[in-house]
């Protein structure tokens, strides 16, 4: 879930629209990983986002718990993150190739 679409509704409003949770969630697909990181965006310093550290044990757990070539989906790019949450994320993506 992005911050736009917390602008005018909540959460909760947005997973009864959606049909499903905006958590982070993952499954496999015809040999492939796919993640789907939600992490929080709404939390900015300096026009950058912070990354939490829950959403990025999410990720490291995720990534670490399969062999499969993965794919990562998320709302916002690793750069549109604080430098060192951007070198942290970029480094869990290669850690993980």
């Amino acid at each position: 879930m992005g911050n736009n679409d917390l602008r005018n509704i909540s959460a909760l409003d947005n997973h009864i629209l959606l049909g499903f949770a905006p958590e982070s969630n993952s499954f496999d697909l015809n040999g492939f990983h796919l993640a789907l990181w939600n992490p929080d965006v709404t939390n900015y310093r300096d026009g950058k986002l912070i990354l939490d550290a829950e959403s990025l044990e999410w990720l490291v757990c995720d990534l670490a718990a399969t062999d499969l070539p993965t794919l990562v989906f998320s709302h916002a790019p690793p750069n549109a993150y604080r430098d060192e949450d951007c070198a942290r994320i970029t480094a869990l993506m290669k850690e993980s190739d």
